[in-house]
């Protein structure tokens, strides 16, 4: 009598383990392959790498807006894009990647005081003098980028208008270099920025410009991931 052998299904599909939520700190863990290995490309975000290629390939850098709501999948393409930099996956030239989760610092901080640690900055009394001392040509590199997550969140939690208004001069600060500098910021928002707080109207035409390039995760994204 022939005895039938039932199999369980582990013994067909291998399950990678890794957390169910991707933060930017997930880039620090031993092994952490597993962001680039389970990111899927929709149409909509391989569109925004090839603009990607071709911002990060220009003699100069500019300010880009990552806008997505809240689970939408905007950590998860900035550790991705990450990755895809450090490997030399979408220019060909080293460009050092800075990371920066927003979520690590209370909104007491300014902003311009973290970016300068985080970048390895030391305030000096022009803040053009400063910058200046931010090496992109070395033969480490030939340009910065600056990625931030969850930035509308900081902003929003700021205590008063003067220190959202002073977070919001910085942004434009580092859009204004960029365009002179190889040098490039690219920031995860949950929402316009125009809809983070009370901008003067000033401000927002001022970032607007520095900040040319938005790419929107639309739920024709999360449709593409579901199917």
């Amino acid at each position: 009598m022939s005895t039938t052998i039932q199999k369980t299904v582990a013994e067909f599909v291998t399950v990678a383990s890794h957390p169910t939520v991707v933060r930017l700190d997930d880039l620090l863990a031993k092994r952490p392959h597993w962001i680039s290995d389970s990111y899927f490309v929709t149409a909509e975000t391989k569109s925004y790498l090839t603009s990607m290629t071709a911002a990060l390939t220009q003699n100069s850098g500019c300010g880009i807006f990552l806008i997505g709501q809240y689970g939408s999948g905007k950590s998860h393409f900035l550790a991705y894009l990450t990755q895809q930099i450090r490997d030399f996956q979408l220019v060909p030239t080293p460009l050092k990647v800075v990371t920066l989760s927003m979520l690590n610092y209370s909104a007491n901080h300014r902003m311009e005081e973290i970016v300068l640690d985080v970048l390895g900055l030391t305030a000096v009394d022009d803040r053009r003098d400063t910058w200046q001392a931010l090496s992109l040509n070395d033969e480490s590199t030939s340009g910065i980028v600056l990625v931030i997550d969850e930035l509308s969140e900081f902003l929003r939690s700021k205590p008063d208008r003067a220190a959202f208004n002073e977070d919001i001069r910085f942004l434009q600060f580092m859009g204004e270099w960029a365009m002179d500098h190889r040098f490039w910021i690219i920031a995860a928002m949950q929402e316009q920025i125009e809809h983070t707080g009370d901008l003067e109207y000033a401000l927002y035409r001022k970032i607007k410009d520095r900040y040319p390039i938005r790419y929107l995760l639309t739920p024709t994204h999360v449709q593409e991931l579901i199917a």
